[in-house]
């Protein structure tokens, strides 16, 4: 079967742009029917079985995983069916990246202000972005992730759901907002990068887990977000696509910060992206 690619691409523009996005209490959107139905359904049929995805965490026994990974070149490779499909959705895919990058960007300098307040506009000069486009992702039913942010090099988070049906709508993104009682001890540089905070959460939107939908928010200092789980859910496919700042940009936006900043990361130490020293 042939595509008319220019066709899909003017609808995923359309579905992009003409969503609005939800500024407060941190920006956010959820677009729906993000490609042709008719496109997104042949695509979806011919997502392989499990087993061919790779353990997301390679450190771990493959019994103990429970995210798993398929890249983006399998699916394209012209031996796969559908392959002429996948590689108009993954242009896609880049298309959207541009698209959120171009409507959440302006967004940054709010960001950097709260986490600078005395310098934040000699920062935003130096921000540099770049987008990364993720590969199909599956998690087990035992996969679940509580309330977190992304780490500080990611400015925006979007994740594009792939599911055939409506089965299993609440088993989608929830976003959090923490309840802050003494905002003069709240320290959102320090939440920023440890990307986890005691107390309890309010849910402001759970993004239903539906077919050919997208959910995007903006990295910050009070933008929770996570997953409860379902004891039911088979397989859960979500192409989890990142923009980012570019190595350069994220040392001088971030630049003067101490090696114990990165120390709290919820990660953990090693995943500290530089050498303190390139701060300075």
């Amino acid at each position: 079967m042939s595509y008319n690619e220019s066709e899909i691409l003017a609808h995923v523009k359309n579905a992009i742009l003409e969503t609005p996005i939800v500024e407060a209490p941190f920006p956010y959107a959820c677009f729906s029917n993000v490609f042709p139905s008719g496109f997104y359904d042949r695509i979806v049929a011919t997502i392989p079985e499990r087993k061919l995805f790779t353990p997301y965490f390679v450190d771990r026994p493959k019994s103990e995983n429970q995210t798993f990974v398929l890249h983006q070149n399998y699916l394209c490779d012209p031996s796969q069916p559908e392959a002429e499909g996948w590689i108009i959705y993954w242009k896609g895919v880049s298309l959207i990246s541009k698209l959120l990058s171009f409507r959440f960007e302006p967004y940054i300098p709010s960001v950097l202000r709260v986490l600078f307040p005395e310098d934040w506009g000699k920062r935003v000069l130096d921000i540099e972005t770049y987008f990364e486009t993720g590969n199909l992702h599956d998690a087990g039913t035992g996969y679940q992730i509580g309330p977190h942010l992304d780490h500080p090099y990611h400015i925006v988070t979007w994740l594009f759901n792939m599911p055939q049906d409506n089965k299993f709508l609440g088993c989608g993104t929830d976003m959090y907002h923490p309840v802050i009682e003494d905002m003069d001890a709240f320290d959102p540089l320090v939440t920023f990068f440890s990307q986890y905070r005691g107390g309890e959460f309010d849910t402001i939107h759970s993004s239903p887990y539906k077919p050919n939908s997208l959910v995007a928010f903006m990295n910050s200092p009070i933008s929770f977000h996570g997953y409860a789980g379902s004891s039911e859910l088979q397989r859960r496919f979500q192409v989890m696509n990142y923009i980012r700042y570019t190595d350069e940009s994220f040392k001088t936006v971030f630049r003067g910060l101490s090696d114990s900043v990165f120390e709290i990361s919820r990660l953990g130490p090693e995943h500290k992206p530089y050498p303190v020293e390139k701060f300075q």
